[in-house]
C-alpha cells in the first residue's frame, strides 16, 4: 500500500470510502479541525503481496484535495432555467455542493436520481465569480474543494496537537511534513553538519529535511541535535534561528506517522458531517533508499 491515510496515530483506521474522514462542525456552524495521519507501511506502490520490498524513500510529497468529477450525459443550454444536470453519476455530490464546468458554477439544490440533480445555475451568491454558458455532452463537472482546508501541525507545539496555519480551501500541502523550528542559526560553511531542532526526534535516520531552499540528509538524531549531510542535491545556505524545518523525504525504516489537519467550512444552513464530494490524495515519488 505504500503511503496511505489513517484516522489513528498508530496507522490503523485506514481511510477509505467505507471508513471516510468525517469533517464536522459545532452547533453554531463553526468548522472543527480533524487530525489525519500519513503512514508509510514500507511496501511498494502497485505491488501485490509485497513481502520483501527494498528500503524505500518517498520524496516530492503532496497532499492534495480533489473534487469528485463526472461527465455530462445530456447537454445543458445557456438558459438559467435549464436546471437539471444529468451525468454518468452524481455519487458523493451532496445538497449544497458547488460544481463547476468551464467558467460556470452551479449549486446543487436536490439530488433527483443516481445520475441527476437539480441546480441553481450561474451560482455566485457566495461572492465567487461565475459565467452562464452552455455545456456539451461529455463536459466535465467537478465539485469545488474551496470549503476544505489543510494545515500542518504548529512547529511550536512538539506534541503536534495544535494545527498551524490553514491553507486556503482546496490548496495542497507541498512544503513538506512534520514542521519544527531551527532553534539555533546555522551558517553555510562546509564543516557545519549539526543543526538543532525543537522537535528533532520527528526525523528518522536517512530521511530528508529541508530548511529554506536547502535539502539535507539525516544521518543521526541525538536529543535536539540532528546530524546531517548538508546541501543534499541543493546548494548549502545559511539559515536563521526559528526557520522552519520540514521533512521532505520519508523513509520506511521506522513506523512513524505524519500528522496534518483537515477542516470543512460547511455551506450556511447546510451542516455537513461527511463530505464525500472531495478526495484527499497523496502524490509522491518512490525511490530506493
Amino acid at each position: 500500500m505504500a503511503l496511505y491515510l489513517a484516522l489513528n496515530p498508530d496507522g490503523t483506521g485506514v481511510v477509505s470510502e467505507a471508513n471516510p474522514i468525517q469533517t464536522k462542525h459545532s452547533s453554531e456552524g463553526e468548522a472543527i479541525t480533524v487530525p489525519v495521519y500519513l503512514f508509510n507501511d514500507g511496501k511498494r506502490k502497485n505491488v501485490e503481496n509485497d513481502t520483501n520490498p527494498p528500503a524505500l524513500i518517498y520524496t516530492n510529497i503532496q497532499i492534495k484535495v480533489e473534487g469528485v468529477a463526472y461527465t455530462l450525459a445530456q447537454p445543458l443550454t445557456g438558459s438559467i432555467s435549464d436546471v437539471t444536470v444529468t451525468c454518468d453519476s452524481v455519487s458523493g455530490w451532496n445538497l449544497g455542493t458547488i460544481i463547476k464546468s468551464g467558467l460556470e458554477r452551479m449549486r446543487i439544490e436536490e439530488l433527483l436520481t443516481a445520475n441527476s440533480c437539480r441546480v441553481t445555475r450561474n451560482y455566485s451568491a457566495d461572492g465567487k465569480a461565475s459565467s452562464l454558458s452552455a455545456h456539451s455532452t461529455l463536459a466535465v463537472f467537478t465539485a469545488e474543494t474551496t470549503s476544505v482546508s489543510l494545515a500542518l501541525p504548529s512547529p511550536n507545539d512538539t506534541t503536534y496537537d495544535t494545527a498551524g496555519t490553514f491553507l486556503s480551501g482546496g490548496v495542497s500541502i507541498t512544503t513538506g511534513l512534520d514542521p519544527s523550528f531551527l532553534s539555533q542559526a546555522v551558517n553555510n560553511l562546509e564543516a557545519t553538519n549539526i543543526i538543532k531542532s525543537n522537535n528533532a526526534l520527528k526525523y528518522a535516520n536517512n530521511s530528508l529535511i529541508k530548511i529554506d531552499n536547502e535539502i539535507m540528509k539525516v544521518v543521526a538524531v541525538v536529543g535536539t541535535d540532528i546530524q546531517v549531510i548538508r546541501g543534499y542535491g541543493t546548494a548549502r545556505e545559511a539559515h536563521s534561528q526559528n526557520a522552519t524545518i520540514y521533512c521532505v523525504g520519508i523513509v520506511d525504516l521506522t513506523p512513524v506517522t505524519h500528522k496534518f489537519f483537515i477542516k470543512n467550512d460547511p455551506p450556511a444552513g447546510l451542516p455537513t458531517q461527511k463530505k464525500k464530494d472531495i478526495k484527499i490524495v497523496i502524490v509522491a515519488d518512490e525511490e530506493p533508499l
